[in-house]
């Protein structure tokens, strides 16, 4: 089922359309269903395409309740579609606004977006450095085909800490989704364990 909802949704989007029914509602709904009790930690699980105007990039994310509720803050796994409908990353991911707003305190001289990119690959490369064997995942940058840097999305690129990538028409199985999933979750709070205060963490890296 979950393999049926993301294609669908990937599908709508390559139209250029946000299914907000899938992305709020029957993905959350899924992904809870799935990892009740799997989990090492309780979980909050929504989904967002946009709040005025719909997002480039919408997205469903899985959050350590204990830390955050909301993808703005700390560490989540977030499933993030292309802006073009060509696939989606499973992301161990950070709050980018949290840390643009950390970083506009620095006075640099450059653009605001090289600022803020160069500051988020720098926090993602530091915080990979704490996690354990990562073979099979991509590291650094991905690519949500996306070049407007005013987008959150355009920042979800550079904040990635380790992701997998599935390709429209190819999603794999819901139980082959829901192992890469726990992997994934594994991967999340060996990282949480590691650095147990994030925010001072990346603070420092200033």
């Amino acid at each position: 089922m979950l393999q049926v909802l993301f294609e669908q949704v990937l599908a709508d989007k390559a139209h250029g359309i946000n299914n907000r029914l899938l992305l709020k509602g029957d993905i959350p709904k899924r992904l809870n269903y799935l990892l009740a009790g799997n989990s090492p930690r309780t979980l909050h699980i929504y989904g967002s395409s946009g709040q005025t105007f719909e997002s480039d990039v919408p997205w469903d994310a899985i959050c350590f309740k204990q830390y955050t509720t909301t993808t703005r803050f700390h560490l989540f796994c977030v499933f993030l579609l292309a802006k073009d409908g060509s696939g989606m990353y499973l992301s161990l991911n950070q709050g980018v606004d949290y840390l643009k707003g950390l970083n506009s305190v620095k006075k640099v001289p450059s653009s605001r977006r090289q600022k803020h990119s160069r500051y988020l690959e720098s926090c993602s490369c530091e915080l990979l450095g704490k996690l354990g064997d990562t073979t099979g995942y991509i590291t650094g940058p991905i690519d949500l085909r996306i070049n407007k840097p005013t987008s959150t999305g355009w920042f979800y690129q550079y904040s990635n800490i380790a992701a997998k990538y599935y390709q429209a028409g190819a999603i794999p199985t819901e139980a082959h989704l829901l192992q890469d999933v726990l992997d994934l979750l594994d991967k999340y709070d060996e990282l949480i364990t590691s650095v147990p205060n994030y925010p001072s963490f990346v603070y420092a890296l200033l």
